[in-house]
């Protein structure tokens, strides 16, 4: 939150109590799912701020966004709000944010033994130097693999993207066109 001084202006905190309030939430969400056996995808989502709502103002105030920002978000220029969120113009924030969300999609993988040695040993301080996407990316797709529902639905639309293959199927993809009832 900015700081709000004496005369009702406000101001972004410094940045090194932000990085330290990120990583204490952070760490004390990761310490609230460690015991948890079952954790089907953990996946803390960037904050994104939207052209035209009241969370721009937060976002000036709490220093992630200058009026260049704002009109990127107004052309649509940044990227993709599930995946990155729009924490571009403070690298160092993001890194420390992307180092954060690849432990606590891993965490999804462990059992409660493993996330406890994760956090003992600090090996979560090195995520943010791994190449962010590729990593999340691997790790998306084997909790799709582990998940039944995602195998069904490749499942089935393997089977659909076959049928359309096999000329004995009456949506054959290369069936000729009927013309008055005859087929050309």
């Amino acid at each position: 939150m900015p700081k709000v001084l004496d005369n009702g202006e406000t101001m972004p905190l410094p940045e090194e109590e932000v990085l330290e309030s990120l990583q204490n939430e952070l760490m004390g969400f990761a310490e609230f799912i460690t015991p948890l056996r079952y954790c089907y995808r953990i996946a803390p989502f960037m904050i994104s701020y939207m052209p035209g709502t009241e969370l721009i103002k937060y976002g000036i105030l709490s220093g992630d966004l200058n009026n260049e920002e704002v009109e990127k978000l107004k052309n649509g220029l940044h990227d993709n709000y599930m995946s990155m969120g729009s924490i571009i113009i403070n690298p160092k924030r993001l890194k420390l944010l992307n180092g954060y969300r690849v432990m606590l999609r891993l965490m999804s993988f462990l059992t409660p033994k493993y996330k406890k040695l994760l956090l003992k040993a600090k090996v979560y301080k090195i995520f943010w130097m791994a190449p962010f996407r590729v990593f999340i990316t691997i790790l998306d797709l084997m909790i799709a693999i582990r998940d039944k529902d995602a195998t069904t639905y490749a499942k089935n639309y393997w089977w659909w993207l076959k049928k359309r293959f096999d000329k004995k199927y009456y949506l054959y993809m290369f069936k000729k066109a009927k013309k008055n009832g005859i087929v050309e």
